[in-house]
């Protein structure tokens, strides 16, 4: 019941947030799906992505349901959702039901975690199935049925199939099974054999994505070189904070969660391991060695991040963003959450409900104040406003096409005809000739690299009256307003 609970509190989350209009990488796979044959898309995925085919596929069936912008991301809602009962399963099978609870508490508070739970691309996707293999794993090396071996196989491969970085956790928890089950090891490569297969015809696909992944391993290696700092950055995003950083470096970490929810994990988190500190102290045997499952939990907490750095070794190239970490953050949860529950029940409450509150605050400071820029919002306003002739004039904040779509794929056709973007003629609409009452609008995201606040140059403000503006919270905010000729600008 507490289980299901959560899962309801992580799923009423997500549907708060999937509102959110699509920005960054989701307007790529936007530009994928909508509107366009499954053919198309395929020959887009093959030649210019990074990643595996399987978000890709879902997402173009789903957005086929409705409006893409919102049905593509509902494989994403429903993995991230299923997260949830994923990772207290992990837990439970490691540790106890308490463990379970405990887990799936941090799980369904994380702001990554719900961040990629709306997200089209397939990061939340990968999570589930690499959490989901692991339990089938754990049931199978310990004297499961061959349907669990085959369950785990699916579940392996079709995580693999989700993003790449799934690999580095499906390869800790192989060598945990071949080292501490024995007996299990025929089985093991003999699933290890149905995964080959079922992912060796992607094998193609992937040389060809490989040959073109150069460039953005050097734009990441730019924005996150390998170092300590880049790493701790990175880690603390992935476990308490907010994903968005090099890419937009936007969020400082006491942003999200927060000084207060992060004070709140830290202490939460400190109870624990204190608690965990006089418990060996007064133990007789003073036994360090965990649990064979517990190094289970620790071998995929650390095998990303290690994977992640092993791969950017070569100047200049890294991989070293939050969201590649994703495949670990369910094996740290329930690593977390088996340390808690061992602890007496006055310490494992006050360390759970620390941590997940803080969690929960970051969440919710995610949601209503550092979500993704309110295009869609905005287009919404206009579009109560707008009248045939008035044109829109938008500040991008993103260089290229489809990434220049933010505002557009919220328009309808005339607005979309009307609408011009800053980066291509600055602030020359103002300079044009236009019937008088004429309205020009101007959305701006208020960033440091584009135009803060779009309006009339000072020599032309005589002409320009400012009826109306309004500004909605996300990375970045936006502004919206409305600019209307004067009756004496004739």
């Amino acid at each position: 019941m507490a289980v299901a609970g959560l899962t309801a509190l992580a799923f009423a989350l997500r549907l708060v947030g999937l509102r959110d209009s699509p920005a960054g990488d989701e307007l790529i796979f936007h530009w994928y799906v909508d509107h366009r044959s499954f053919g198309s898309m395929w020959d887009l995925i093959v030649n210019h992505e990074k990643t595996p085919p399987l978000g890709f596929i879902l997402g173009w069936l789903t957005a086929h349901l409705g409006e893409a912008a919102t049905w593509m991301r509902l494989p994403s809602l429903i993995a991230g959702t299923a997260t949830i009962p994923a990772v207290a399963l992990l837990a439970r099978r490691c540790a106890s039901p308490a463990a379970g609870v405990i887990a799936a508490a941090l799980a369904a508070t994380s702001p990554f975690l719900l961040f990629y739970g709306i997200e089209s691309r397939a990061y939340g996707l990968a999570a589930c199935l690499s959490c989901v293999a692991l339990v089938l794993l754990l049931t199978a090396s310990n004297g499961g049925s061959r349907w669990h071996w085959a369950g785990w196989a699916l579940a392996a491969a079709s995580s693999v199939l989700s993003h790449y970085t799934a690999v580095f956790v499906l390869i800790a928890s192989v060598i945990w099974v071949f080292l501490a089950r024995a007996e299990s090891r025929r089985r093991l490569l003999a699933a290890c054999a149905g995964i080959a297969l079922m992912v060796a015809w992607w094998i193609p696909a992937f040389v060809t994505q490989w040959g073109h992944s150069g460039s953005e391993a050097r734009r990441i290696g730019n924005l996150a070189p390998l170092a300590i700092s880049t790493l701790s950055n990175i880690t603390t995003r992935a476990l308490v904070g907010h994903p968005l950083w090099s890419s937009l470096q936007t969020t400082p970490t006491k942003a999200v969660p927060g000084t207060l929810a992060l004070v709140m994990i830290i202490a939460g988190l400190a109870i624990a391991l204190a608690a965990a500190l006089f418990d060996w102290s007064r133990s007789q045997s003073r036994s360090l060695r965990p649990r064979a499952e517990t190094m289970l939990l620790i071998a995929c907490s650390l095998a990303t991040p290690v994977g992640l750095v092993m791969l950017s070794l070569e100047p200049g190239k890294t991989l070293l963003l939050p969201r590649n970490l994703i495949c670990s953050v369910p094996p740290v949860a329930a690593l977390v959450a088996v340390m808690i529950a061992r602890r007496k029940l006055p310490l494992l409450l006050t360390s759970t409900l620390l941590m997940a509150g803080g969690l929960l605050i970051g969440s919710i400071r995610e949601l209503t104040d550092y979500g993704r820029p309110d295009m869609r919002s905005a287009a919404q306003a206009i579009n109560q406003r707008w009248r045939p002739g008035d044109q829109i004039l938008e500040a991008i904040y993103f260089n290229e096409p489809p990434l220049d779509q933010d505002l557009l794929i919220h328009l309808s056709d005339q607005q979309r005809a009307s609408l011009e973007l800053s980066s291509k003629v600055a602030l020359r609409p103002f300079d044009g000739k236009y019937p008088v009452g004429t309205s020009l609008f101007t959305v701006a995201p208020i960033y440091g690299y584009t135009i803060k606040a779009l309006g009339p140059q000072p020599q032309q403000s005589g002409r320009w009256e400012l009826v109306w503006q309004q500004r909605w919270p996300g990375l970045p905010p936006v502004v919206a307003a409305e600019w209307r000729l004067r009756a004496q600008a004739r």
